[in-house]
């Protein structure tokens, strides 16, 4: 009987020490993908913020100085800028909703349940539509960084041909 025992306490000492890596590792693993992803995401919105914004400040310059000379030219990059503008716009558009997405995955990841049973770590009620919920916002971010480039593309190409004439 005492035999028994002892192996049922190694069994369940085995069991335990298994399930703590893993709640470990779970953990970890959380911690990095909050950190690269919010590095990413930092990255990604500060080049398009910086380089939409000052596009936009460049644009605005450039017309005013020759709204005196040529008004009908800067009349004809209200265009471009409008669109500079735009997708400075896109890019804050951008900074909330990667704020949204990060935010309801963090919700999603810590509605996990740790347990002394494999698998030792499972999701609960709630986890589900909170990871819906990040990735649709996390796909309407990435629209929204697209979106940026698409207008800052579209506004250069618009004053080039404004500028070109």
């Amino acid at each position: 009987m005492d035999s028994e025992n002892g192996a049922r306490q190694i069994a369940w000492q085995l069991n335990h020490d298994a399930a703590l890596r893993a709640h470990a590792r779970d953990s970890d693993w959380q911690k990095v993908m909050l950190e690269s992803a919010l590095k990413f995401a930092e990255g990604a919105i500060k080049a398009i913020t910086l380089t939409t914004g000052g596009a936009v400040v460049v644009g605005l310059a450039f017309v005013g100085s020759i709204y005196g000379s040529e008004p009908i030219l800067a009349k004809a990059l209200v265009a471009p800028v409008f669109l500079l503008a735009a997708s400075a716009v896109s890019g804050a558009i951008c900074a909330a909703l990667a704020y949204v997405a990060q935010y309801f995955y963090a919700q999603a990841s810590m509605r996990k349940l740790h347990k002394w049973d494999h698998p030792y770590v499972d999701s609960t009620t709630g986890a589900g539509w909170r990871r819906v919920v990040g990735g649709i916002a996390h796909v309407l971010a990435v629209a929204a960084a697209v979106a940026s480039f698409g207008f800052i593309i579209w506004g250069g190409v618009l004053a080039w041909g404004v500028l070109a004439q």
